[in-house]
Order: structure tokens, then C-alpha cells, then sequence
């Protein structure tokens, strides 16, 4: 398997990556594994090394180094882990080992005792170092100057947006303790702040302005709503899926050219006559959610 995300990671290869790489830019791989908290802990420390002059590539053959972000909660995690990393080593050669399972350096490098470096979760300085030691930065001078957006490695449609840490509970059952630490939260301005961010980010440019469309979206829905009181008295399933229908289009009304918008309108348009054929004129459904009219 020489490409990393699409097995590995599969939301990773419908991310958002550089494409165009100038002549002798280092580039690194990421191989997430594990939970949200891992994936958002992935982001941050792709962000920080694209910020100091990095690439970052979507396969192991394009890479300096790759880094594979492992988990350890269960046994299967870690053999999975174990088995990501033994693969990066046999296709890049270059690996450093970050995450839950890091927590265990001797576990690891017992395994693969190849890997450049082995870091615990959330230590994105350790990776940082272990990165300029293996593949030395090479910034340029003048595009590097500029702050770097943040790297996304979820579908557009949403984000990971991570209020805390760890766990202050002591199950017999659970290692997320140990792993990860006493829980530690972030300031709700910071959330608010990182939350507007995403919001007004890329998801604007790709959907439109958040506030704009939800008004829209209200427009449409209380004509809707209205409709469905005068002609059945309540909300069927046919009503719902026009109401989803008009949230990609009022998403469309500024984004036009926004593909994903179109074919989920498709199907929702198609969903609404498929529910319409199910109704009865008394109001029944036949499938057996039964609601009748009064």
C-alpha cells in the first residue's frame, strides 16, 4: 500500500492539501489513528510544521518523513498502530511515532526499533523537534512569512473543535487517564474564538455566509411549515425532506458551483417523491409510522 490517507485515514484524502510544492520544500506525511482528540492533535501538528515552511504530502513515496499518530486504547488499536508503522517504515524508511500509544516508548520501539523518535499524545513540541532533526526546515523567505491557515483533515462539511483533555475518573475498565492525563479544559473564549474561525473559514467560502443562510433557511422553512398546516395539519416526511432541500439551496444561492450542495439536493428532491408515492390521501404512511389526520 504505497498511499497513506485513503486507507489509513480516509477523510484525510478528501482534505485540502497543498498541491504545488516549490523546488527542494521538505515535506512530511501523517498517519492519523484513534479518536477525534488524536485527529485534532494531527491538524495542529501539520499546521505548525506548513507555518515553518513544510509541505505536506497525501503519500509515503512524496515524503521526507512520515509521522503516524497511534492509539492505544484497545488491542486491536494497538496492533493497528503497530501495523501502520511497521508499514511506513517498509514504504518512507523515515518514521516518527506520536499518540496514545507513544505513552509506551518501550512498547513501541520493542516492535520497531527503527523509528526515529516516539512522543505522547498532545506533545506537538517533542514532534516538532524530532521533525527539524530528521528533515530540516527550509523556509522561504517570503510566502513563510505569512501566517498559515489551518490544516483541516475532516471532510468540508464539518470540523473537530476540542474543549478538553484527559479524564479526572479512575474506571478499572478505561486507560484514557493514563494516556491522556488529568482533565484539562480550554477558556470558553478560546473555543468561541476557534468555533467563529472554522465557521467563517473555509466552510464560509464553501457554503456561504452562516448568518445569511440561516436566514434564508428560515424564510423557507416557515413557508413550509405554513404550507404543511394547511394542506395536512402537521409535518410529513415528504415536508422534511423539502425543508432539507431548500437548506442546499439556500447554501447554493452563494455558492453556486458548490458540487456537493447540487448532488445532495438531487437526493433529497428524490427522497421527497419517494415519500410522497408512501402517503396516503387520509395522511397514513405505508410503511407503518402511521400519523392520520384529525
Amino acid at each position: 500500500m504505497s498511499v497513506n490517507p485513503p486507507s489509513l485515514r480516509p477523510d484525510l484524502a478528501r482534505a485540502k492539501l497543498q498541491k504545488n510544492l516549490r523546488d527542494g520544500q521538505p515535506t512530511i506525511g501523517m498517519v492519523s489513528l484513534g479518536c477525534p482528540k488524536a485527529l485534532v492533535d494531527s491538524e495542529r501538528i501539520l499546521t505548525r510544521l506548513r507555518a515553518e515552511g513544510y509541505g505536506v504530502s497525501p503519500d509515503y513515496s512524496g515524503a521526507d518523513a512520515v509521522i503516524v499518530n497511534t492509539c492505544g486504547f484497545l488491542d486491536s488499536a494497538k496492533a493497528e498502530s503497530l501495523e501502520a508503522i511497521g508499514e511506513a517504515l517498509n514504504e518512507n524508511g523515515k518514521v516518527i511515532v506520536t499518540g496514545c500509544l507513544g505513552a509506551n516508548p518501550e512498547y513501541i520501539s520493542g516492535a520497531h526499533p527503527s523509528v526515529l523518535a516516539v512522543t505522547g499524545p498532545h506533545q506537538y513540541e517533542q514532534v516538532l523537534d524530532a521533525v527539524h532533526q530528521a528533515v530540516p526546515a527550509k523556509p522561504d523567505p517570503f510566502i513563510d512569512l505569512m501566517p498559515a491557515a489551518n490544516i483541516s483533515l475532516t471532510p468540508r462539511h464539518y470540523s473537530y473543535l476540542k474543549i478538553s483533555e484527559g479524564c479526572n475518573h479512575s474506571c478499572a475498565f478505561c486507560i484514557i487517564p493514563s494516556l491522556r492525563g488529568k482533565l484539562a479544559s480550554r477558556r470558553i473564549d478560546a473555543v468561541l474564538r476557534e468555533a467563529e474561525k472554522l465557521i467563517n473559514g473555509q466552510r464560509a467560502k464553501d457554503y456561504g455566509d452562516a448568518y445569511h443562510n440561516h436566514n434564508r433557511i428560515a424564510v423557507g422553512w416557515n413557508e413550509i411549515i405554513k404550507g404543511a398546516m394547511v394542506s395536512h395539519g402537521y409535518l410529513t416526511a415528504a415536508h422534511v425532506a423539502l425543508m432539507m432541500d431548500w437548506v442546499k439551496t439556500s447554501r447554493l444561492i452563494e455558492t453556486i458551483d458548490h458540487t456537493d450542495s447540487w448532488l445532495d439536493k438531487a437526493g433529497y428532491t428524490a427522497l421527497g417523491a419517494e415519500f410522497t408515492h408512501k402517503e396516503t390521501p387520509n395522511g397514513k404512511i405505508t410503511n407503518g409510522n402511521v400519523r392520520s389526520k384529525k
